[in-house]
């Protein structure tokens, strides 16, 4: 008993900051219900323990079900979550399994003949992983399972190889193989409930060209109800982005103070950015010391995190890391940052799709037995990532773990401090081993959800032209006919905001007019989206001016047709010019590079005193003095100005900056920016 007392106190003394809960929660969870015959049915229960041990509870009031209150359910409940653990027989009527848990609160679970799978509906999952071998071929292991309930019956997998590759060699465990002009079709005639099988295919091919992968994608002849699995890729060459370039999206609140941040970026302003490897010198700080110092793969952990998040987002400290392999190659990153007060603001699935990425997937996983949403996210330049992100509340032990997709619908950490994680990867097996490894350093983590799912209807991708909102769509419920599109929308930068809704049919493209804004942050269904235009902004130092008033006006509907492409929303500002005053327009969010090759100049209406400079930037000139400008007088009534492109290689243009020249008051006003096409396009 003294060991017992003296290791508590040691105990105490090692977590001074964790207050140990009692009792954790124990969760009733209907899996599924089967037809068994006319008037019969029978459903399938499993449970959620959070408790660290195993938790006995006898039949009767605190473990029952309506009517017979002993239907064969366990008294006695693992740790963690327990899957499809007894069946009972109904008759179709409401049945109800309630619990009392040793945190004393009572929670149910409820089956009726309303939920009853169709008879043949098989959960396929179809999960890759690979490697490089000897003979530098990709070496890719497709595994096929069926999660049940009931056995698949001519499943059939189709693996894709990307261009320039091929086909060297495939082993089957079962089933049949033949070649296809694009890679390889395996059948099984029947697949078991909870069976699985592997396929291994080897693939060659340039390994140099970048953001390359084997796609594998799985159907049965039966309903499946969980689409969000079906498919799986292995990303034979291309690296993940690194933790110091993430972590910020446009943000119509605070859309000029972001506009200059990516002007910094832009510029190669500094980002907090080190090289120290995380075993040489860990930081001595609460996020850092839940930062793996090797990953997967004998990669190693290099710090790397954006300190420009700072007073800008609602992030109170930061920390990340970039995990790179021996060839100096980057496998994967982490971002973690720790918020007061709520979750961190900007999603790594929110910021991707603002950056022109594509969210391919979204599936469910399981960690260290607990649940996750794995995206498969395209980004803007091709590289494919894999990427996890969940919210922690460290208060108390055990920690608890949100991994919901869309948590904000009903916040659970209010009010208290969060330790926000984005993990992402080339391949899948890299992400979810640098999960693991997060998850490792914590003293104990549980979550509140049995399982998480995907929305069932998300948004691929969203842009926004002249005007219209342009959606790509993926419905992962056949069910779904209509989708509504609802939130906030500011015409300018910053605007005020007001709400608005559509609801269209679904489709996989859907067009949305809603006329000319800067922003929209809106919602459809469970999934968060944000689409914006470039921001407008300035930036001045104080030895070289001051701009005492900036406005941003809003696009008009209708007025004037100078021909081109708008670029949309004027500006007018006042102040004083000692040296120079930038007024600048990022083309798309996050200053990301446009190609205006098939432009022959830009063309505005400009009116003030003095001179004006126009700069279209390019993000491969890192010098300012090296960018192509033009300089033009202006003039208070105002007049119509053209800077020609013609023998200057545009296809990179990010930003157009408007700079006031001169000494003394300054009054400036530019409107109808346009791009002029090339004669013939």
């Amino acid at each position: 008993m003294r060991i017992l007392a003296l290791f508590a106190v040691v105990l105490a003394l090692a977590l001074p900051s964790w207050a140990v809960v009692a009792g954790e929660r124990l969760s009733p969870v209907l899996e599924y219900v089967l037809q068994a015959g006319p008037g019969q049915y029978d459903a399938y229960f499993g449970y959620l323990n959070n408790n660290a041990v195993a938790v006995t509870i006898p039949v009767g009031a605190d473990n029952r079900f309506t009517g017979v209150q002993d239907r064969g359910q366990p008294s006695v409940f693992q740790p963690g979550r327990q899957v499809a653990v007894f069946v009972v027989r109904f008759d179709g009527n409401d049945l109800v399994w309630t619990l009392k848990g040793p945190d004393g609160n009572t929670r149910t679970a409820t089956a009726s003949k309303n939920h009853v799978i169709p008879p043949g509906t098989a959960d396929l999952s179809l999960t890759a992983t690979g490697l490089i071998n000897g003979q530098g071929d990709a070496e890719v292991t497709f595994t096929l399972a069926n999660l049940g309930p009931y056995l698949a019956t001519n499943a059939k997998v189709q693996i894709s190889l990307p261009g320039g590759f091929t086909l060297v060699d495939s082993v089957a465990e079962e089933g049949a193989t033949q070649r296809t002009p694009t890679g390889l079709q395996w059948d099984l005639p029947v697949l078991a409930s909870k069976a699985s099988r592997r396929i291994r295919v080897i693939a060659r091919g340039d390994r140099t060209q970048g953001n390359t992968e084997v796609r594998g994608n799985c159907a049965h002849q039966g309903p499946d109800p969980n689409p969000s699995n079906n498919h799986a890729s292995y990303t034979i060459a291309g690296q993940a982005g690194g933790a110091a370039d993430n972590g910020l999206e446009s943000n119509g609140r605070l859309a000029l103070l972001l506009a200059r941040r990516w002007a910094l970026r832009e510029t190669g302003g500094p980002r907090g950015k080190s090289r120290i490897r995380l075993a040489e010198g860990r930081p001595d700080t609460e996020l850092g010391a839940l930062l793996p110092a090797c990953g997967p793969a004998e990669t190693v952990a290099v710090a790397s995190a954006p300190a420009d998040l700072i007073g800008v987002t609602n992030a109170a400290s930061v920390a990340g890391a970039d995990y790179v392999d021996g060839n100096g190659n980057r496998q994967g990153a982490v971002l973690a940052i720790a918020t007061d007060s709520g979750l961190y603001e900007h999603a790594k699935a929110v910021c991707e799709r603002v950056a022109r990425g594509v969210l391919e997937q979204i599936r469910a996983i399981r960690v260290n037995g607990l649940p996750f949403l794995m995206a498969k996210i395209r980004r803007g330049d091709g590289a494919i990532e894999y990427a996890v992100s969940f919210a922690v509340s460290p208060a108390g032990v055990p920690w608890r773990v949100d991994s919901r997709w869309n948590p904000a619908l009903a916040p659970r950490f209010n009010g208290t401090r969060v330790l926000n994680f984005q993990v992402w990867a080339a391949n899948a097996e890299f992400a979810e081993g640098l999960v693991a490894g997060i998850l490792e350093r914590m003293p104990r983590a549980v979550s509140d959800d049995p399982d998480v799912a995907p929305p069932a209807v998300f948004v691929r991708s969203a842009r926004y032209q002249s005007g219209t909102l342009r959606l790509e769509l993926e419905r992962l419920d056949a069910s779904i006919q209509t989708v509504t599109v609802a939130g906030s929308l500011a015409l300018t930068e910053p605007g005020q905001r007001s709400w608005v809704e559509y609801e269209v049919p679904f489709a996989p493209a859907v067009t949305v007019p809603t006329g000319p804004f800067f922003d929209f942050d809106f919602r459809m269904g469970e999934d968060p989206a944000y689409v914006a235009d470039g921001a407008w902004s300035y930036w001045v130092a104080p030895e070289d001016g001051r701009v005492a008033e900036f406005e941003v006006l809003a696009q008009p509907s209708t007025g004037a047709d100078h021909g081109g492409a708008p670029v949309e929303r004027g500006i007018r500002a006042s102040g004083r010019v000692e040296t120079y005053v930038s007024f600048f327009r990022h083309l798309l969010p996050k200053a990301l590079p446009v190609d205006l090759r098939a432009f022959a100049a830009i063309e505005f209406t400009a009116a003030g005193e003095g001179t004006l400079e126009v700069i279209p930037v390019k993000s491969s000139i890192r010098t300012p003095a090296a960018q192509y400008r033009r300089r033009f007088p202006l003039t208070g009534g105002g007049e119509r100005l053209r800077l020609d492109l013609t023998g200057f290689d545009a296809h990179d243009v990010t930003t157009l900056y408007f700079n006031v020249l001169g000494t003394g008051a300054f009054d400036l006003r530019i409107e109808d920016v346009r791009l002029v096409p090339n004669p013939g396009e």
